[in-house]
């Protein structure tokens, strides 16, 4: 049996089994001491009984084996955990990269929208000046009222639209304090949109008290009752009618 466990250590030690070598020589010793004890009792040799010892390297060589076995463990253990940190780092930047990437592409487009907008204004604001010319030279029909008074809203879209891009920029602020007559802009805005409401044949009834004053950004008064009367005339059924007080 000691033979055949030496065999396979030294086959092991061959094959370059980092551990099969201290193995092998507290084996071996173990091996000795074994052969010189059973040659000591039979009175072959006159030594003493050293097997005790024998177990003793064994434990040792083992030990070393052991100790050796959860080095290398903990280096490996090491080794994935940098390389993981590594990983995760590598994916991180990555990621990093692709976001401020998505960022830059959606701040050109909000550039690119900004200046589309100024581009849109310009003409609009040629019309508005050849329109205000016409009125005051042929004088002022119902129609052409209502187009100016359309006109003007598309010119506060565009703006308004401006602002929106600008508020994405974090460039936008907001005049609070301005004094607005809300009567007298709401009793202005509503017939601009008494075309819509007639197409719906949807009836329009207001009454609004006078002189109600606010402090407010006219901007945002602007967009706010835009949304408010669109979405009224939006969403009521044809031949329904819709109440401002």
């Amino acid at each position: 049996s000691g033979i055949y466990c030496l065999v396979i250590l030294i086959l092991a030690v061959k094959n370059k089994n980092m551990y099969a070598l201290l193995t092998a020589c507290g084996f071996i010793i173990f091996f000795l001491l074994l052969i010189n004890d059973i040659l000591h009792t039979n009175s072959m040799i006159q030594t003493a009984h050293l097997l005790p010892f024998g177990f003793i390297f064994i434990l040792i060589f083992q030990s070393s084996v052991f100790s050796l076995r959860s080095t290398r463990a903990f280096k490996k253990a090491e080794s994935y955990t940098r390389d993981l940190h590594e990983e995760v780092e590598k994916k991180t930047n990555k990621l990093q990269q692709a976001n401020e990437t998505i960022q830059q592409q959606a701040l050109e487009k909000t550039r690119f929208f900004i200046n589309l907008a100024h581009e849109i204004k310009t003409p609009l604001t040629l019309i508005w000046n050849y329109l205000d010319t016409y009125i005051e030279n042929h004088g002022k029909t119902r129609e052409l009222e209502i187009v100016q008074e359309n006109f003007k809203k598309l010119k506060k879209d565009i703006i308004n639209f401006m602002d929106s891009e600008k508020i994405k920029l974090g460039r936008l602020e907001f005049n609070k304090f301005t004094r607005v007559n809300l009567s007298e802009y709401m009793c202005n805005k509503i017939p601009i949109f008494q075309v819509s409401a007639q197409k719906k044949n949807i009836a329009i009834k207001y009454h609004i008290d006078e002189c109600i004053f606010i402090h407010t950004d006219t901007g945002a008064i602007e967009r706010i009752l835009n949304n408010l009367l669109e979405n009224a005339i939006r969403y009521t059924g044809e031949g329904g009618t819709i109440s401002i007080s």
